[in-house]
């Protein structure tokens, strides 16, 4: 599959015309015409802007599907990997009854969120395991 057919093919995943798809993009239909025929190449700013739409920018430029995610989806997953820490530490806190101060939650949270950050999970065990250190 070409670069051009690419992008025709998340242009019609994600159900737009090539005008909607152009005028959100900020380019002319004919441009986008040409660069679903192979005609011409796009640039940064466009495929930063079919990335808004939910378009698969790595799948449109490798071939590949999935490995990167938009902004927002990026900032959803970190935002909810620090609840879980959060969450995670305010209930094993509560159940061991340790209590930490303000100083070391912080560091045990960044210590935990680096240690989650690439898979977006942190095991309960470990949460409880660095609250038991930073208690002592």
């Amino acid at each position: 599959m070409t670069l051009g057919e690419r992008i025709r093919s998340e242009r019609e995943r994600l159900g737009h015309t090539q005008e909607d798809w152009a005028r959100h993009a900020g380019v002319h239909r004919n441009t986008q015409a040409k660069y679903e025929k192979g005609d011409a190449t796009p640039d940064v700013q466009y495929l930063s802007k079919i990335d808004e739409l939910g378009a698969d920018v790595d799948f449109i430029w490798t071939g590949e599907r999935g490995r990167w995610v938009s902004l927002e989806e990026h900032i959803e997953s970190q935002c909810a990997l620090v609840y879980c820490v959060v969450e995670g530490i305010e209930n094993c806190s509560g159940r061991l009854g340790i209590s930490l101060s303000a100083p070391r939650k912080a560091r045990v949270a960044a210590m935990l969120y680096r240690s989650g950050y690439s898979t977006g999970k942190v095991d309960v065990a470990v949460i409880e395991e660095a609250v038991k250190i930073a208690a002592s």
